[in-house]
């Protein structure tokens, strides 16, 4: 969901993605990172995932007031719930 969102919403390059998860990962694993990254966006052969955020948080059980989103991204914080 995370490359989804920040490639495919955000349009941001994927390798911010895979760079920040190396960085802040305690089982990071180079193959699975990277590949994983590079399927989630689609440069892999097969389906791109395309998530929508908002289902996403709903069907997850995380959008309770939003506080769990507008804590991750404040740009937010004045959106209706």
């Amino acid at each position: 969901m995370v490359a989804s969102y920040l490639v495919l919403d955000l349009k941001q390059d994927w390798r911010h993605g895979a760079y920040y998860f190396e960085e802040k990962l305690l089982d990071y694993d180079c193959c699975s990172n990277w590949g994983g990254w590079n399927f989630s966006v689609g440069l892999g052969p097969g389906r791109v995932l395309v998530f929508n955020a908002v289902v996403q948080s709903i069907k997850l059980n995380c959008n309770s007031a939003a506080d769990y989103i507008r804590e991750w991204i404040p740009e937010l914080k004045n959106v209706p719930n």
